[in-house]
């Protein structure tokens, strides 16, 4: 079972919020750094990192999968040689 992928409210909020000025003013400046292109720079900043934590989630899937295979065939083995100890020497 995979573990759930992360969305974030804030990023959508954010993104509503910027198409929402930029269609007043698409290269808006409102001056002390808040504009248009600050605002689309941490924008993207929150969905590059939610990707990539999003993207780790998938490879810790991938590797507690392998982790459960080997495991079983560990386990498997392990019987064997149980078996096989018991069968030589009773």
């Amino acid at each position: 079972m995979g573990r759930q992928k992360r969305s974030s409210k804030a990023l959508d909020k954010a993104m509503v919020r910027q198409a929402a000025v930029k269609s007043i003013d698409p290269a808006y400046d409102l001056g002390n750094g808040v504009t248009a292109s600050a605002y689309q720079e941490k924008i993207n900043a929150v969905s590059k990192t939610l990707d990539a934590y999003n993207t780790q989630l998938s490879t810790l899937d991938e590797l507690l999968n392998t982790l459960r295979e080997t495991e079983k065939a560990l386990r498997n083995f392990s019987e064997q040689v149980l078996n096989a100890v018991a069968g030589k020497y009773g």
